[in-house]
């Protein structure tokens, strides 16, 4: 079963939260790599489930994206 985005979009805002929270009071193992290592990883995180989210919008589009003859 497929969760709709808005919760997995929530659920990855909660674990970005949780990181960073990790990383800004130095926990370990976070401490293991530079502060933008791990920004660079969130932002990573985002935007490769906005490509997948994209892709999977795209592909539930029936037809083609013209205007049908009779609005023409």
């Amino acid at each position: 079963k497929e969760i709709p985005w808005s919760t997995y979009y929530l659920g990855l805002s909660g674990v970005a939260v949780a990181l960073t929270g990790a990383v800004a009071l130095d926990a370990w193992p976070f401490v293991l790599l530079p502060d933008m290592a791990w920004t660079v990883a969130i932002v990573v995180a985002f935007a490769f489930s906005a490509i997948t989210h994209k892709y999977y919008t795209a592909e539930m589009k029936v037809g083609e994206p013209e205007e049908p003859p009779e609005l023409r």
